[in-house]
């Protein structure tokens, strides 16, 4: 009943508010729609609100450089007004624009459209939602990622999350490899990402940041992950991959210090020491480094003596993640850190996450040689 009450009263006043900023801001730079209005009346006075023309012929919206809408995979929009239809006419100069969830193949259209309006769009960010859509349609991205390739000169960042790729069509991925200026590609949590995409990965030469993150096992092409690599070797200086590691996927590890000499940033899954061994090897500007160590019924102790030996004199931070067990001990740490401090090293803080516990002989060797030591334990 309190909330009932509480409802009654909060819903009329944030409506009254949101009509009032609508009806009184200028020079709007950023809008964001983080969930559905499913009132039509409502909904159609706020786009009224922010579309209408002054007299100069100028609506709120003619400088806006920041779009977000999150239409929920799981709700029909019930709103009269078609949402980028209506923006349509004042909205053409955005850098980003974010848009989750495609529930039909009007609205599928109608983003398109709204895509091919924008005159120099440099980010977008294409979502699903996490959970899954009992929409999800591939025939509406297709439609989506054909209109990316009027965005050729300008778009620069591609960020892809819960997509699948299962059956993209011929054309659809023919504009993404047209898109010849991408320096950031994130793809999270996206599927059936099959050798058919090496295509795109061929075309992907100016690459600087990408990102792979999948919450469990990879659905991604190790193959389209070496040709990525070996397409961006010159450019590349941020790597992400984050995916439950099993047999197949090694080649990846062996192309790192191949390829990616100028890496900065570098966040693996569980990697074995000779694998690590090379990447300090060849990875010499390394900045930071997260990573898992394998575990295979031995401590890491002579590897952190050779890593120590061999560890990038610019690599300042360092994360070791999910260290449950015992691993090494404080003798292999110090000769880590001594190894470090020999070569005039920049080394300077050491993350340390899982449910391991370091005593405190692990932070007295830390301190005598001014590195500092985090832990961050998980219960669970």
């Amino acid at each position: 009943m309190k909330n009932d009450r509480f409802s009654k009263i909060s819903i009329p006043i944030m409506n009254h508010l949101m009509e009032f900023l609508c009806k009184n801001c200028h020079n709007l730079k950023t809008l964001e729609f983080p969930f559905t209005i499913q009132n039509n009346e409502y909904f159609n006075n706020i786009i009224d609100l922010l579309t209408n023309k002054d007299y100069n012929g100028a609506s709120k919206l003619n400088d806006l450089k920041e779009l977000f809408y999150i239409n929920r995979s799981n709700e029909i929009t019930l709103s009269t007004k078609d949402f980028y239809s209506a923006l349509s006419n004042n909205i053409c100069n955005l850098d980003l624009f974010y848009n989750e969830g495609i529930n039909s193949i009007e609205k599928a259209y109608s983003i398109s459209q709204f895509i091919s309006l924008q005159k120099k769009l440099r980010h977008i960010t294409l979502s699903e939602y996490k959970y899954g859509s009992m929409f999800y349609n591939i025939e509406h991205y297709n439609i989506v990622f054909d209109s990316l390739s009027t965005q050729i000169e300008s778009l620069q960042s591609i960020e892809f999350k819960f997509l699948s790729f299962a059956r993209i069509s011929e054309k659809a991925l023919n504009s993404l490899c047209s898109l010849n200026n991408i320096k950031e590609l994130k793809l999270h949590n996206c599927r059936k990402m099959d050798d058919n995409l090496n295509s795109w990965a061929k075309k992907l030469t100016v690459l600087e940041t990408f990102e792979y993150v999948a919450n469990y096992y990879a659905s991604i092409s190790e193959d389209f992950l070496v040709q990525l690599i070996k397409s961006s070797s010159n450019t590349l200086n941020k790597l992400v991959i984050k995916f439950k590691r099993v047999n197949e996927f090694n080649l990846i590890f062996k192309q790192i210090p191949i390829y990616l000499s100028s890496l900065i940033y570098l966040d693996l899954p569980t990697i074995f020491p000779d694998e690590l061994i090379s990447i300090f090897k060849s990875c010499t500007k390394l900045v930071f480094l997260s990573t898992k160590l394998s575990y295979n019924n031995r401590s890491w102790d002579e590897d952190f003596k050779t890593l120590g030996e061999l560890i990038p004199k610019n690599l300042q931070r360092i994360q070791f993640k999910e260290i449950n067990c015992y691993m090494f001990s404080t003798y292999g740490l110090r000769w880590f850190f001594r190894g470090c401090k020999n070569r005039d090293g920049k080394l300077n803080n050491l993350k340390i996450t899982g449910k391991f516990i370091l005593d405190q002989q692990y932070f007295n060797v830390a301190n005598e040689f001014d590195i500092e030591l985090i832990t961050k334990r998980k219960l669970y």
